[in-house]
């Protein structure tokens, strides 16, 4: 007891010698509740948010996307890359024992420390020895490992949650484009039957003397126009398939199962109407930036430790003997043990250099956090602002639909009644045509910023604790 206060009081005069470098971090967290944002929020999604749509078909494309997509793959490895090597930096804190054992044939040398009869002569040599190492964590530095990889492993699912957060939403967008695509499709093909009555009439018209063949040319043109139109539409509408099959990380023996959607454009899922600092402030990408500042806070103390003496105890008992008969006998036991220092006293600003290092990493994750606060905050506000825009957009154009549904059906009364010729009402119908595509292209638009919007304040995710990064500092 008294050899091991000699030991450390010597560790604590030496220590004094190194002198650690005053660096200090030049950059400070931003205060996410201080940036303009409403201080709560009692709006948070649904974890599975996208359930909200009530389409079945969009809840399995979902799942089999969490279950398949690359990308989403590759984050989760990452996750469990990270867990793993908190585990290993775990187990390092713990005393190390080891077992080690050999036996060789030698030729000894006449003239080194081995005396008759055994210099000169070949002989096997043999070890078996047990080892204990534990490095005593006098300042911390082991504590400072563990930590730092214990954020980095908490950063690593958070990257996950974000990867999964967005792949959800990118899957329930790329399903809205077709329910868009087909609903588009259907139009297209109204339009063709229409224009294909036009031309129709076009020739009866000719072929009375009614009208010129300029008038059957237009007609057809519009036809070709409108045939175009709706081949262009099925393709989008296919290659929309295409993209949602890759999502879900399939290929083309899927584009056949996904069938028409049932999902509808209108009935929305809801979404926050302000921009609360608790959602953003919980974004999974936001968290997975605090911890990464922790994590280099973490790595900073590591390398100010290195300045300080180190303190291993170790100990080894075993067998060493020359003569393979007599390894295993009782005056061959070797044993030993005792402190190992090491301190630092000169080496040219290495350690510095290391510190200074550690410390810029502390000011480039502290950015990183601010920028992704800021860009996040930006992102749900643009978002919000569209899904405003859009929804005033989409009152308008409904409005736009309901005029021209009434002139269609008061022009279909006229020619009923013998008051208009037909072209009136193919006229009026391929207005209302036009506004139906308009409606279609704002509904799937409003639909797809709204999901944009959920994305942005962090999806359904919900944090365990309240995160320190909320009040804008970090532990």
């Amino acid at each position: 007891m008294k050899y091991a206060r000699g030991v450390l009081a010597s560790c604590l005069l030496l220590s004094a010698c190194v002198e650690a470098p005053p660096t200090e971090p030049s950059g400070h967290v931003l205060a996410v509740a201080d940036l303009g944002l409403d201080k709560s929020s009692d709006s948070r999604p649904a974890l599975d948010w996208w359930k909200g749509f009530g389409d079945e078909q969009l809840d399995r494309l979902i799942a089999e996307a969490f279950a398949g997509n690359p990308s989403l793959a590759v984050a989760l490895a990452r996750m469990r890359s990270a867990a793993a090597g908190l585990a290993a930096e775990r187990a390092a804190t713990w005393p190390q024992v080891s077992l080690d054992a050999s036996e060789e044939r030698a030729v000894l040398s006449n003239h080194y420390t081995y005396p008759p009869p055994y210099a000169g002569s070949t002989q096997w040599i043999g070890t078996v020895e047990g080892g204990l190492s534990w490095d005593i964590d006098l300042w911390g530095r082991e504590s400072a490992i563990v930590a730092a990889a214990g954020n980095q492993a908490k950063a690593a699912k958070l990257d996950a949650e974000a990867a999964r957060q967005a792949l959800a939403g990118a899957v329930s967008q790329s399903y809205i484009a077709l329910v868009a695509a087909y609903r588009t499709c259907d139009v297209t093909g109204e339009i063709v039957t229409l224009r294909g009555r036009e031309w129709k009439l076009a020739g009866s018209r000719v072929q009375s003397g009614l009208d010129s063949r300029s008038g059957l040319q237009s007609a057809e043109q519009a036809l070709a126009a409108a045939k175009a139109a709706d081949s262009a539409c099925q393709a989008d509408r296919d290659r929309t398939v295409h993209a949602l099959a890759a999502l879900i990380g399939r290929g083309a023996d899927v584009y056949q199962t996904i069938a028409r959607p049932t999902l509808d454009p209108a009935n929305a899922v809801p979404v926050p109407e302000n921009l609360p600092a608790d959602l953003i402030a919980q974004r999974p990408d936001v968290l997975a930036a605090a911890a990464r500042v922790e994590a280099a806070v973490q790595g900073r103390k590591i390398a100010y430790t290195a300045f300080f003496p180190n303190v291993n105890l170790s100990a080894a008992a075993g067998w060493a003997a020359l003569g393979f008969t007599n390894m295993f006998a009782p005056n061959t036991i070797t044993y030993g043990g005792g402190p190992a220092l090491h301190l630092p006293l000169f080496d040219a600003g290495r350690l510095r250099a290391e510190y200074a290092g550690a410390t810029a990493d502390l000011d480039a994750a502290t950015a990183s956090y601010n920028a992704t606060v800021v860009a996040a905050i930006r992102e749900a506000a643009d978002a919000g602002t569209e899904v405003k825009s859009l929804t005033d957009q989409l009152a308008d154009q409904t409005a736009a639909v309901a005029a021209a549904e009434q002139k269609q059906a008061l022009a279909a009364s006229r020619v009923h009644n013998g008051l208009s010729p037909e072209t009136d009402n193919l006229a009026a119908r391929g207005t209302l045509f036009s506004e139906r595509q308009k409606q279609i292209a704002l509904q799937s638009a409003s639909a797809s910023q709204r999901v944009a919007l959920i994305v942005a304040v962090g999806g359904g995710f919900a944090p365990e604790g309240k995160p320190d990064s909320e009040k804008g500092r970090m532990p």
